[in-house]
């Protein structure tokens, strides 16, 4: 069909007539539905891909409370930062005091050697763990050391150790346990008149003397001060008694091993002698010159031995300032 055929074929449709309308006047099509406006929110996200909008018409959409959201989040995030720095600076005021603290037993009181452990002469105080040693007495173990003799006099304030007491370390008063570690205990001998006529006791500390020969000539060196005597003979100071020292009793003192070396040529070089120290004194004198003959045969020099000061004791201590709590 050629285009003027095309053409009279549409001009020859008939019109469709429009239905008529009913008595009452009204139309019986059906009115389209409305479309439904859905009004959102400004501040909500319009993005299918955020869960808090639901799709679109699907019914009003609610307004999510994300800034309260936002700051219960940063308010907890912000107290566990600070639990965190708090927890750090605890930890770090630890390590550097020493660690954790602990109580250990102390001398309420002077307490002289020989005298048994009571409740009245103990107390008791915290010090850092780094601080405490194998020989600390700890306030748990305070009913193990009560009765107990002591074989070290110990001051007020001072800490107790089980090697103060005539059991070292539980039920024991070998020799071994009154060795403190890193020393070393050796024995020597002396003359009786060198050991005090007998009256040297376990606990005291001494000054050890050698009297040798050079070219034939007697010199008096002092080999070591300030030493800590263990042991008198086999007494250990455990009974509490004056041990009986016979001609030939040794006597057994603290050392260290460079010292235990010296103590054990000396014997081949001359005799040892003794000098008691008092308790408390615990000074050693440096560059302290030999003895010879001429310095008590010659006048000057004997002279000039006696005008010599003795060497004063340290002066004591002032007490600590520190609260002692007397165990009850």
């Amino acid at each position: 069909m050629d285009r003027a055929g095309r053409r009279g074929h549409r001009l020859a449709r008939p019109r469709l007539r429009r239905r008529a309308r009913p008595p009452d006047g009204r139309d019986r099509v059906r009115p389209r539905p409305r479309r439904r406006v859905v009004r959102r929110d400004r501040r909500a996200v319009r993005t299918a891909r955020n869960p808090v909008c639901p799709p679109r018409g699907r019914g009003p959409i609610e307004e999510v409370p994300v800034k309260r959201i936002a700051w219960i989040a940063a308010l907890i995030v912000g107290a566990a930062g600070f639990a965190l720095i708090v927890a750090h600076e605890r930890s770090l005021a630890r390590k550097l005091s020493g660690g954790d603290p602990v109580e250990v037993l102390v001398a309420a009181r002077d307490i002289a050697i020989g005298e048994r452990l009571d409740e009245s002469m103990l107390g008791v105080r915290t010090i850092p763990s780094s601080y405490i040693e194998r020989r600390h007495i700890l306030a748990a173990d305070a009913r193990r050391a009560l009765g107990v003799r002591v074989s070290l006099g110990v001051r007020a304030g001072e800490a107790l150790l089980w090697s103060d007491l005539a059991t070292g370390g539980g039920d024991r008063r070998d020799l071994s346990s009154l060795v403190t570690p890193g020393m070393r205990a050796v024995s020597i001998q002396a003359s009786v008149t060198s050991r005090l006529g007998g009256l040297l006791r376990p606990g005291d500390r001494v000054d050890i003397l050698l009297t040798t020969d050079r070219a034939s000539h007697p010199v008096t060196v002092p080999l070591l001060q300030n030493v800590l005597v263990l042991a008198v003979g086999g007494d250990t100071g455990a009974s509490g008694e004056v041990p009986l020292i016979g001609a030939k009793s040794d006597v057994t003192v603290s050392v260290t091993l460079e010292q235990a070396q010296a103590l054990a040529l000396a014997p081949h070089e001359g005799e040892l002698v003794v000098a008691l120290r008092h308790p408390e004194d615990i000074t050693v004198v440096e560059d302290l010159p030999e003895t010879t003959s001429a310095d008590i045969l010659e006048p000057q020099r004997r002279a000039r031995l006696g005008a010599r000061r003795t060497l004063a004791a340290p002066a004591a201590e002032p007490p600590s300032g520190k609260e002692i709590e007397h165990v009850h």
